[in-house]
């Protein structure tokens, strides 16, 4: 369905992120009670800033792509009942309370984020600290039913998914794909992918969905192409205000084209990983 079209007075990220609980079957396995999802979920959506991209809907598209992956990619042969919770968990979650620049903005400048967090992953490692702050209040914590071992591991799961949306982490999580998939293509259809492998793939499976835009029909593609656009040149302007360096895709003086810019990502980015992808047995 076309999350563009739930923007209501519910929103995309409570109607997405309830179906898509209910259709993984999150309420009954983990005994989640309706109240207490909707609770986290309004609260999650609340926390999103009305960027052009990195925004709510986003959250919800990522978050539908991922489930569909679940459904119809395959990834459910790496996955069991607590992975995919933690990674539709981490889909949702992704990108909350992003502040429309991105990680290398936020260290030249020396935000507060990157000062807190090293420069390193800021932006990601305050999505998920947000999440799991907001999942401590009693009326959003969706895994109060759960064991101490099975929220250690959601933990763990979401954070390193989450992480993975880099995009710095992006040749790093290409080259240990490759030498998974060469592993486990000398199987012979035997299993044996370890659960590391597993929790990796799922990382796999969040940073696809989280730039899955280009694999979509053109009506959705280029509406979040001309979103990110708009995104990346009010950063340009903002850096050319500070006496920063610009970077040409984000120039809004430049002329490079959209499509220049959409054409590079697509090969240096999504077709290298989709392929990989794509080889998985």
């Amino acid at each position: 369905f076309r999350v563009s079209k739930l923007s209501g007075t519910t929103g995309p990220i409570v109607i997405v992120g309830f179906a898509l609980f209910e259709r993984h079957g999150i309420f009954d396995t983990f005994s989640v009670d309706e109240e207490t999802a909707i609770s986290f979920l309004a609260n999650i959506q609340a926390k999103y800033q009305s960027n052009p991209y990195h925004n709510r809907i986003h959250a919800a598209d990522t978050a539908q792509t991922l489930s569909y992956f679940f459904v119809r990619g395959g990834f459910h042969n790496y996955s069991d009942d607590l992975t995919r919770f933690a990674t539709l968990f981490a889909a949702i979650v992704h990108d909350v309370r992003h502040p429309g620049v991105t990680n290398n903005f936020l260290v030249s400048t020396g935000h507060p984020l990157a000062l807190r967090y090293n420069d390193r992953s800021p932006l990601e490692n305050m999505h998920a600290a947000t999440a799991f702050e907001t999942m401590s209040k009693a009326q959003c914590n969706i895994l109060k039913n759960v064991s101490q071992v099975e929220a250690k591991m959601f933990r763990h799961l979401a954070i390193m998914t989450i992480l993975a949306t880099d995009n710095a982490e992006h040749n790093n999580i290409l080259s240990r794909l490759g030498t998974l998939v060469r592993k486990l293509r000398k199987s012979q259809g035997t299993k044996v992918s370890t659960p590391e492998d597993d929790s990796f793939i799922m990382s796999v499976a969040l940073h696809a969905a989280d730039i899955s835009s280009s694999a979509k029909p053109w009506r959705l593609y280029s509406q979040w192409s001309e979103r990110v656009c708009v995104e990346f040149r009010l950063q340009g302007d903002m850096e050319r205000d500070l006496g920063l360096p610009v970077l040409p895709f984000m120039d809004r003086n430049s002329n490079e084209p959209i499509a220049g810019i959409q054409s590079g990502f697509i090969k240096a980015i999504c077709l290298p990983l989709y392929e990989k992808i794509f080889e998985l047995p």
